[in-house]
């Protein structure tokens, strides 16, 4: 794989396709995935975690 090739996917729209469920496939932003460095905010799997809270507590 290089650089300038796209990769692959999340398993989001496979599983959107095949379960016929309206489907969101979300999660914390990161940079550089799956490389020597992949970075994420600290604070974002906390904020996610309150945001999906909040979205099925109403």
């Amino acid at each position: 794989m290089r650089s300038d090739m796209a990769c692959g996917s999340t398993i989001g729209p496979l599983t959107a396709s095949k379960i016929g469920v309206s489907t969101v496939d979300i999660g914390v932003p990161t940079l550089g995935m799956h490389s020597i460095r992949e970075l994420a905010g600290a604070e974002d799997a906390g904020a996610l975690c309150r945001v999906v809270t909040a979205f099925y507590t109403r």
